[in-house]
């Protein structure tokens, strides 16, 4: 069952406000500092939506993480016959906002290096927004937004993906 512009809307819309909600003291979020992942602490992420990823955080203080991984999206494109396929790498840097378990937004940036259906290798940046709830030291689902560009072989490409629902596992 396809995915609406407007389901797809309304996730990211109470992921925003979600993000905004949170808005609890400075002490509050140190109190509940505990359990949530700190320096050191690795994660695996998958992330559905728009196009299937997969991510290795490294977390380097408990507000920034390494990111690395890759991923494919596949649909079908109003400019030309067929399926249109991309596959990325992808190395960057994420922000955790807030502190502590619970609702945490997100932001990220990195570069990217990926093919298209059509076109060779091409090189690239993307960015992400969103929030993701930490349920313990170990879980965390969310969602995000992101867009992608990439240039390379004379065609570029722009990538936007609303809404992309994510979950993770820290160790």
């Amino acid at each position: 069952m396809p995915v609406t512009f407007r389901q797809t809307f309304a996730v990211a819309a109470f992921t925003l406000a979600a993000a905004v909600a949170d808005t609890r003291t400075a002490e509050a979020q140190v109190a509940e500092r505990k359990g949530a992942p700190d320096k050191g602490t690795w994660g695996a992420e998958t992330s559905s939506g728009a196009g299937q990823n997969a991510t290795l955080l490294l977390f380097v203080s408990p507000k920034w993480a390494l990111q690395g991984g890759g991923g494919i999206n596949s649909f079908e494109s109003g400019n030309s016959p067929g399926r249109y396929t991309t596959s990325n790498l992808l190395l960057g840097v994420r922000r955790y906002g807030g502190s502590g378990l619970g609702f945490r937004p997100i932001a990220g940036a990195g570069a990217t290096l990926g093919t298209a259906t059509g076109s060779g290798q091409q090189l690239g940046v993307f960015g992400e927004l969103g929030a993701s709830y930490f349920f313990n030291r170990h879980l965390s689902l969310g969602a995000n937004g992101t867009a992608t560009y990439l240039n390379g072989d004379g065609t570029s490409a722009l990538q936007i993906g609303v809404a992309r629902l994510t979950a993770a596992l820290f160790f």
